[in-house]
């Protein structure tokens, strides 16, 4: 059964809902984007180029990449990418029924 991260600041903190902590990078500032929000920016990513990655969320081709792949990123990325896609109106409401937020 997955539980709720546990994060000193996942309590109180946003953003949390769409992080999942990465136990194999063996790192606290690494974390996951859940998946279902990686699939919801793919659809509005007009194309798979450095230059189309960085003009839709501010982010390198190579984080795009990492995400994609269900890899590790580091989590002050993935905070100010979910800021980002929160201010341009981006950020889905929901992502499913159950929280985003999880341990794996």
């Amino acid at each position: 059964m997955l539980k709720a991260f546990d994060h000193p600041r996942a309590a109180c903190d946003p953003l949390s809902e769409f992080l999942i902590r990465a136990p194999d990078a063996r790192s606290f500032r690494m974390c996951r984007l859940d998946r279902r929000l990686v699939a919801h920016m793919g659809r509005h990513l007009p194309a798979q180029t450095a230059a189309c990655v960085m003009d839709t969320f501010g982010i390198s081709i190579n984080s795009w990449v990492k995400m994609r792949e269900d890899q590790p990123v580091r989590r002050a990325l993935a905070e100010r990418l979910i800021m980002r896609l929160k201010a341009s109106g981006l950020l889905p409401e929901s992502i499913g029924d159950d929280a985003a937020m999880t341990c794996r």
